[in-house]
């Protein structure tokens, strides 16, 4: 009687290693994160500017089409286009474009073939709110309270897309299109207008009489 139980428990155990073994042999390998992008965005939301700018991975200006710049302390996308028909402080300019070349650092190593963690996408959210406060900071009383909420505000709808996109490598522009008018589209509707935040990156803009 034990011999046999002993025979029947391992005859289910060798099962299930083939059956394991089996199921293996059909997934395609786990992807490896582009080490170049991983540490660039490390540099970038943990390290100064002119070390992320030295921390940018080879192949990274051929393949999205621009060089990354150093701007008033931070190394941004120059090419970076801010936009919202709400008023919103102008210091969030530099963050925003900072914001850019995180997103396209995501790209990049999505581009290769080795998408970052979910966690590289939730950082430089982070950073996102974190810059756009401490741009508030030359502003004093209620008009710094108010900057500061809406560094709030705009980050709670970067995370709101991001998690709707399950942190993954952003959406390509014209997906952010077609989004606008859909479901997916996020808005916030306020008494100066509708900030629509529908795509995979913040885009704010200043208005032209000065400080929001």
């Amino acid at each position: 009687m034990t011999t046999a139980l002993s025979r029947t428990t391992l005859l289910t155990l060798l099962a299930a290693m083939l059956w394991a073994a089996l199921m293996m042999a059909g997934r395609p390998p786990a992807a490896v994160p582009d080490p170049g992008s991983s540490a660039a965005v490390a540099a970038l939301t943990s390290r100064p500017a002119d070390w992320a700018a030295g921390a940018v991975p080879a192949g990274f200006v051929t393949d999205l089409g621009y060089a990354p710049r150093l701007e008033r302390g931070r190394l941004v996308n120059p090419t970076g286009s801010c936009s919202s028909p709400v008023p919103l402080p102008a210091e969030f300019e530099g963050p925003c474009r900072q914001h850019d070349l995180g997103y396209d650092l995501l790209r990049h190593a999505a581009h290769k073939g080795g998408a970052l963690p979910t966690t590289a996408r939730q950082q430089l959210d982070a950073q996102l709110v974190a810059s756009a406060r401490a741009s508030c900071n030359g502003r004093q009383g209620i008009s710094h309270g108010w900057c500061s909420a809406w560094a709030d505000i705009a980050g709670f709808f970067v995370r709101a897309n991001s998690v709707r996109q399950h942190d993954s490598a952003p959406l390509p522009e014209d997906a952010l299109s077609r989004s606008a008018t859909g479901a997916g589209a996020l808005t916030l509707a306020g008494g100066a207008g509708t900030l629509v935040l529908g795509g995979v990156r913040l885009r704010l803009r200043r208005r032209s009489s000065g400080r929001g």
